[in-house]
């Protein structure tokens, strides 16, 4: 079945018709649906996504891009664009969860939009195939990134673009305007985050590939003046002014090492988005005929596929490391299999006669309706992560201008809403832990935390020895409980599901609220609804 509808115009580019505007409707439709739910039901952010908040909260208020107030600038959010969005937004009174949500639902509409217009438009692909391509991705992982606050629909909607300028310059060939466009749109992804960079560096070699250097002399050079001037000056002004050239996060997760780990849950992440269309790039790889417009495609998918070898995969939640690559697929298929089915030489939707072509249609929609309620099955659209850190921050955000200082593993949800000042155990958003390895007890003691807060995996009930063999989290871990074991701290809670897991809460002996915190947190109902208990009441001799 020819999945195009050939039109010719004076552009060479398809007419929008009136099954267009009633299908980009269809999809304006669902996606404010599934956003109006999400927006009535509003889920607390997810740790790493309320991290971003507190960086953006602290530079609305005109105290730069810092974790503290009134500490040096540390760069643990990596968003850098999304941060000065969150900022500019709320700056126009709304609060920081409203302004980056709105943000990212607004960059998961236009992005659902982008994909069906540009499929139409660049491809001339039938509205039927674009329609579903928009509801797959207007009904997948985004909705769940919304919930948690992720700005990754942000990063996706500049990746789309440039993928779009890409492509056009791949049929037509380079024009001053589209290869300004692409420049400044690969920009956006190199200034949302650092692996944007790598991303766009993909896109620029399917080009060369595609059409050869002499033809994208005008690209490269735009690309070069862009992304080497204007990219150049954010990264030099980055290194002055958080002090390291990287952001924090990476000397915790890469540590100049290759992450097997991270290359595994990559190629898993890429499977789970994109794998309902590998079947697709198989036969267009098969096929000389289509060989080397499905390599084209491929080079920024796979590329951005294998840089996760660079870095572990903690917090890659619902493939949102991975989910640029889908945008991209979705605006690369259609044509791939178009052109498959003109080399088996197919009999064409409108050549059938009308009772196959309602079979044909039917059968089309029985294949695309379970691919698409699968995809709104994977990904949950409300959270609730860890409701009893946001209740034990209530307990402590009155005494906030104390002036106190929380220590914690879990650095996004407790530190934003108590509004201590607050230590990252884990380094993500302390560049002192990020550069020398690990927390120290000499380093704890120049902050002497009122309240420690960690993520073990033991509990009273199970004690384990992490203090021999172990590495990164749970050296961490070793290292703090070390601590508290040698100073005057009370352990008033280690809260959790399972015996052997759980999260312990410390508190400081030697401060004047120190008892009226620790009986607060002692009544602390956790989260009777997931039956969380207390293992701390339940150790031998409590």
């Amino acid at each position: 079945m020819n999945l195009s509808t050939k039109q010719n115009t004076s552009a060479g580019l398809p007419g929008f018709r009136s099954l267009d505007l009633l299908f980009l409707l269809v999809l304006f439709v669902l996606v404010c649906y599934y956003l109006l739910g999400i927006a009535k039901h509003p889920s607390l952010p997810a740790e790493d996504a309320i991290m971003i908040l507190r960086y953006a909260q602290h530079l609305s208020q005109g105290h730069g891009i810092v974790y503290n107030i009134g500490d040096p600038p540390v760069d643990g959010a990596t968003d850098f664009l999304f941060v000065i969005a969150i900022a500019c937004v709320t700056k126009a009174g709304l609060s920081v969860e409203i302004a980056a949500r709105s943000i990212i639902m607004a960059s998961h509409l236009l992005t659902v939009l982008l994909v069906y217009a540009a499929l139409r438009k660049l491809h001339n692909t039938s509205p039927w195939f674009a329609l579903f391509a928009g509801i797959y991705l207007a009904v997948g992982p985004a909705l769940a990134y919304i919930a948690a606050l992720f700005g990754t629909p942000f990063y996706a909607l500049f990746v789309t673009l440039a993928w779009c300028f890409a492509t056009r310059m791949s049929q037509v060939g380079e024009t001053k305007r589209s290869s300004i466009g692409f420049a400044f749109c690969c920009l956006g992804m190199t200034l949302t985050r650092p692996d944007g960079f790598l991303l766009s560096l993909g896109m620029l070699l399917s080009l060369l590939y595609w059409q050869g250097l002499p033809q994208n002399r005008q690209t490269l050079i735009a690309f070069c003046g862009v992304i080497g001037g204007l990219g150049g000056a954010y990264f030099l002004w980055h290194w002055r002014y958080f002090g390291y050239p990287l952001p924090n996060p990476y000397y915790i997760k890469g540590h100049g090492l290759l992450h097997l780990d991270g290359l595994r849950v990559s190629l898993g992440g890429v499977k789970a988005l994109c794998g309902v269309f590998l079947p697709i790039y198989l036969v267009a790889l098969w096929r000389r005929e289509t060989r080397r417009q499905a390599v084209f495609s491929l080079i920024p998918v796979v590329g951005f596929s294998l840089i996760w070898i660079l870095i572990s995969s903690e917090m890659n939640w619902w493939e949102r490391f991975q989910y640029a690559v889908l945008p991209i697929v979705l605006l690369s298929t259609p044509p791939l299999l178009e052109r498959v089915w003109e080399a088996w030489r197919l009999p064409t939707f409108t050549d059938l006669k009308p009772r196959r072509r309602l079979l044909a249609g039917g059968v089309c929609v029985l294949l695309a309706c379970p691919i698409c309620w699968y995809q709104r099955s994977r990904y949950p659209t409300t959270l609730v992560p860890f409701i009893g850190l946001y209740r034990a921050a209530q307990i402590l955000q009155p005494y906030h201008a104390k002036g106190y200082t929380i220590a914690v593993s879990e650095a996004g949800l407790m530190p934003f809403y108590s509004e201590w000042r607050s230590i990252d155990l884990w380094g993500l958003n302390n560049s002192w832990i990020a550069h020398h390895g690990l927390v120290s007890s000499e380093y704890l003691d120049r902050n002497r935390p009122q309240v420690i807060l960690f993520h073990a995996y033991s509990t009273p009930l199970f004690p384990v020895d992490l203090a021999r063999g172990l590495r990164g989290w749970n050296r961490m871990i070793a290292a703090t409980k070390a601590y508290v074991r040698t100073h005057r701290y009370t352990l008033v809670g280690a809260w959790g599901w399972d015996p052997r897991e759980a999260l312990w809460i410390y508190v400081a002996d030697d401060f004047p609220e120190s008892q009226e915190i620790i009986q607060k947190l002692h009544t602390l109902d956790y989260d009777p609804d997931a039956h969380w208990v207390n293992y701390a009441t339940r150790a031998p001799g409590r």
